[in-house]
């Protein structure tokens, strides 16, 4: 901050003090002093505004990073939705397609799509996955096993994709 800083407020206390004890010599002095003192304020309010666009421009940039980081999620779950389908509009997605299958391999999970086209990973060491609406997850090996009877939420079976 340009000019502001400990050294101006120390000279304005110092020619208050001064002006106060020399009474004979108010004039000059005094007049000097308020012109330092107005100097000082002018100075202290432009460094103020300074200050408030920074925080402006902070809370403009992290809204736009916010948003930046909102639209690369949606663009990675339409992606990971598409995983189970060939594309043929990517030369990288045989590439894609054996990284996704090697991260899938060494975290033991599977993606999972639910009745309501949500797509998680759930553990590979299960063979049935069911879910509620709220993203609560049931797993069994048991084909006969039912998560509704047992239960007050409403689970709907989830699909592998392969």
């Amino acid at each position: 901050m340009s000019n502001v800083g400990a050294w101006p407020l120390a000279a304005v206390v110092f020619l208050y003090a001064c002006g106060a004890a020399c009474s004979s010599r108010k004039g000059k002095e005094m007049s000097a002093l308020d012109s330092i003192g107005s100097e000082y304020s002018r100075q202290l309010q432009i460094a103020n505004d300074r200050g408030r666009a920074a925080v402006e421009m902070s809370r403009i940039i992290s809204a736009n990073n916010d948003q930046t980081i909102r639209d690369m999620d949606a663009k990675r779950a339409l992606s990971n939705a598409g995983s189970g389908r060939v594309s043929t509009n990517s030369s990288n997605s045989s590439f894609e397609r054996g990284a996704d299958n090697f991260d899938q391999y060494m975290r033991d999970t599977e993606h999972v799509v639910d009745q309501w086209g949500q797509v998680s990973d759930q553990p590979n060491q299960y063979n049935l996955h069911w879910t509620d609406r709220f993203g609560n997850f049931v797993r069994s090996n048991d084909a006969s096993y039912d998560p509704n009877a047992h239960s007050n939420q409403h689970y709907e079976k989830a699909k592998a994709i392969h």
